[in-house]
């Protein structure tokens, strides 16, 4: 149950009231309204003024916090529960998918290692340009319509869709990174492999409401626009990307949740089994404060290991009411040289469903902070300025132009 605080004391008191009257609602539904009518009275009793009415919300949610959290764990399990069923019977589709055609599941040499020798980072050509990437023929179903064409791939039935742009971008990929004599036979393969794609990613898209699956948080896959990211590779050396996928990464080289599949399209695996020495990278990770934590935690120890240059373009949420633990370890630490805030509804990104329809672009609702961490060695070989931020600031809005 989410609340906001307003500014005006006469809606802080009709938010209140109404807060009360959906808790005890609430209460009613779990069989505790002594609980928390008691927990109400004894914070509504308090003799205050009435601009402190944000106070008095705060506490009451404090008041109730584990009445809430108490019954709320138990609908997430429940979620989570028929998440990992659905998971796993995704997965023993995709096996017998895999063998039905008779790929082998065994990783292409370009597949993660989790040693810690030397990883460097070459200069790489991105593969989206700002203009479109433009489609050819292919081997499966075609829908074409007066605003976009995509390409249907089906399998036992199943059909998914994705549009002629990004499957020539994953033909591109998945050339670039296997290595195949017989082009019959490759051309069979990347199919299959880009079904697998699509139906994992589906699975990771798609929320549980009930027991039927209902597509959404096409949020989770967004990415920078295609302007900061040129701006990355020319200003800032950025030529690999932390968290990407083969849908929406704009380099040939980059870390991705599912190493197993992504691998085929030049995924190096997760990034936190990546440990790079040299190279400047990009990371916009998902929006979860654990993964945020950790990837920053991950990356100060590799600053501190690294005796090269090694560089970080950094952007998270600005979740600070409560504060987010990273942005405590980011602003905290020696190796963070320059951090800016993109204010909200004043920048943007792709939505994360851009394999599925035509390239779109939408205003965060969100403050986003930018972080740019670097060890001793990485300022001397690329000095940044305060002039690329603030290019780097332009080249997020859209529609605005920068040199």
């Amino acid at each position: 149950m989410k609340y906001k605080l307003p500014r005006q004391v006469k809606t802080c008191t009709k938010t209140l009231e109404n807060f009360v009257n959906k808790m005890k609602n609430l209460a009613k539904e779990w069989g505790e309204e002594n609980v928390v009518d008691k927990k109400c009275e004894a914070v509504l009793s308090k003799n205050v003024p009435s601009s402190d009415t944000r106070g008095l919300m705060s506490e009451l949610r404090d008041s109730c916090r584990d009445v809430i959290e108490r019954h709320f764990k138990v609908k997430v399990d429940e979620v989570c529960e028929l998440m990992n069923d659905q998971c796993r019977n995704s997965a023993v589709k995709v096996m017998e998918f895999s063998r039905s055609e008779g790929l082998d599941r065994t990783m292409p040499p370009t597949s993660v290692s989790t040693s810690t020798r030397l990883v460097g980072c070459r200069p790489a050509t991105p593969l989206i340009s700002l203009d479109s990437v433009r489609g050819g023929e292919v081997s499966v179903t075609m829908c074409s319509t007066d605003k976009d064409s995509s390409c249907r791939i089906t399998y036992q039935g199943s059909s998914l869709s994705i549009n002629r742009s990004h499957y020539k971008k994953l033909e591109d990929l998945f050339k670039a990174t296997n290595a195949t004599k017989e082009k019959e036979k490759e051309k069979d393969e990347f199919n299959s492999r880009v079904w697998c794609l699509l139906k994992r990613y589906k699975m990771l898209r798609s929320s549980i409401v009930g027991t039927k699956l209902c597509q959404e948080n096409f949020g989770l896959h967004a990415a920078l626009p295609h302007k900061a990211f040129h701006l990355l590779h020319r200003k800032f050396h950025v030529s690999f990307e932390c968290f990407a996928s083969p849908f929406n990464c704009y380099f040939s080289q980059y870390c991705s949740a599912f190493p197993d599949i992504d691998c085929y399209f030049g995924s190096r695996g997760s990034f936190f089994d990546f440990k790079p020495k040299r190279g400047s990278f990009q990371a916009n990770p998902p929006f979860s404060e654990e993964v945020m934590l950790t990837m920053a935690d991950h990356m100060i120890s590799l600053l501190e290991d690294s005796q090269d240059p090694l560089m970080f373009v950094i952007f998270i949420p600005d979740w600070r009411e409560p504060m987010t633990p990273a942005i405590t370890r980011l602003e905290n630490t020696i190796y963070c040289t320059h951090n800016i805030l993109l204010a909200s509804r004043s920048h943007q990104y792709i939505t994360g469903n851009q394999h599925l329809q035509s390239v779109t672009h939408y205003d965060a609702v969100h403050g986003t902070q930018v972080y740019v961490l670097q060890n001793d060695a990485a300022i001397d070989e690329w000095p940044i300025s305060h002039k690329d931020m603030d290019h780097l600031r332009d080249a997020m809005s859209y529609n605005r132009e920068w040199n």
